[in-house]
């Protein structure tokens, strides 16, 4: 049990800091890489939670920015999770075995 619980948090750790990383590497773009910005490793690479310190430094200035930025990623995970449900069910419909029947409707009379 402890197996995959420990599974469990690593894989929502790794979700949250490719889109940590996603929303600070967009957020760069958008404000032109300015020189502001804290947390550059390299030449436009930032560090994947940048976003939070940005957010809570400059969010009251750029609200809809931030706002927009928070919905595209939001609805592409969204679509992600989705997307994730429905390859599931479809592997386990395949491992089942679909057992779809036909009726025979020409015989009614």
């Amino acid at each position: 049990m402890n197996k995959i619980n420990l599974k469990s948090i690593g894989l929502i750790f790794a979700i949250f800091t490719i889109l940590s990383a996603i929303i600070t590497q967009y957020l760069a773009y958008t404000f032109l890489y300015n020189s502001s910005l804290n947390g550059e490793i390299f030449h436009h690479i930032y560090q994947p939670f940048s976003w939070i310190d940005w957010h809570i430094n400059y969010y009251q200035d750029f609200t809809d920015i931030y706002n927009d930025i928070y919905t595209q990623v939001l609805f592409g995970f969204s679509l992600l999770v989705i997307a994730y449900f429905m390859i599931k069910f479809l592997f386990k419909m395949l491992k089942k075995g679909f057992s779809y029947k036909v009726e025979d409707r020409t015989q009614r009379v």
